[in-house]
């Protein structure tokens, strides 16, 4: 018999109230973790686009900014069979646009983002006019510590395709672009 009693008084003593666990009842509960990651997906894509769009305003004012927002051992590779730079080569190739004041002129008509999981790095592509008419581009941006910067990106103009067997015939008979070791 007293064991029931016992268990009846252990029973009413964790069903009562303490003072910590009212405490904690008029807290507010934690955001949901899938909130909080969409939150922070929100703000690295809002950072993104800022940082892409920066860049092609830096492009335009020939502002050597434009570089900064690349990272060290970024690559760009332009329309031509021979553009593929590094970061490096890519400022030197550029140096005579910079100099001049106007280096070239993006408008982004249309950018889709698509971060990774663990929301250190993104996919991106953009539809682009520019000096060369229309465009299209795609790349890679990853979380520095300076914040976003690209790491790859591929230039391409925009060929509707009823218009590529003209086009095979005019660049049928291009060199053959660098050969890799």
């Amino acid at each position: 018999m007293q064991k029931i009693h016992l268990m009846i008084a252990l029973s009413a003593a964790t069903m009562s109230l303490s003072p910590f666990a009212l405490a904690d009842a008029a807290k507010p509960a934690a955001a949901p973790l899938a909130t909080t990651a969409k939150q922070n997906a929100n703000k690295a894509e809002k950072a993104i686009h800022a940082m892409l769009d920066q860049w092609h305003i830096d492009a335009a004012r020939a502002d050597r900014a434009y570089f900064d927002k690349m990272t060290g051992n970024a690559v760009f590779i332009g329309t031509d069979p021979d553009e593929r730079w590094t970061r490096a080569e890519f400022i030197k190739w550029s140096e005579p646009f910079f100099q001049r004041g106007k280096a070239w002129t993006f408008h982004v008509r249309e950018r889709h983002l698509k971060p990774d999981l663990s929301g250190k790095w993104a996919w991106f592509d953009e539809q682009l006019d520019t000096d060369l008419g229309l465009c299209q581009a795609s790349g890679v941006v990853v979380l520095t510590a300076q914040g976003w910067k690209i790491d790859h990106y591929q230039l391409s103009i925009s060929v509707k395709n009823e218009l590529i067997e003209p086009l095979k015939k005019l660049t049928a008979d291009l060199p053959a672009t660098k050969k890799t070791p």
